[in-house]
């Protein structure tokens, strides 16, 4: 069966696994089960003081802070955001987020998807 649209009510996103577990990142789906998609969004959890590995990704990425502070790094630069900032990049920079503080911190994640 075809779905061609999602809709997810509050709480009730699906939790996945991604790239470094071991970072205690928590990455929701937002349109879990939704056939061929252009873009894939997620609500991400960062704890505090958390970071990953730098990595590439094909496509562009969309970051929206929802709550807490984090720097982004983006190549050599680092983006210092804060709740209702945004980045918008091509995923083969690399790149990856931390969380400097002692509160968890709370983004909204756009992949896009090339096929």
């Amino acid at each position: 069966m075809l779905i061609k649209k999602r809709y997810t009510r509050k709480g009730k996103a699906v939790t996945i696994k991604r790239e470094y577990p071991e970072s205690g990142f928590i990455y929701k789906s937002l349109a879990k089960g939704k056939n061929s998609k252009t873009m894939e969004p997620f609500l991400l959890e960062i704890p505090a003081r958390a970071t990953r590995k730098s990595v590439c990704t094909n496509g562009d990425e969309f970051i929206y802070v929802l709550e807490g502070i984090v720097d982004f790094h983006l190549g050599s630069d680092i983006v210092h955001m804060k709740a209702g900032d945004s980045l918008y990049f091509e995923g083969e920079i690399p790149h990856f987020p931390e969380n400097i503080t002692d509160k968890r911190a709370l983004l909204l994640v756009v992949y896009s998807i090339t096929h």
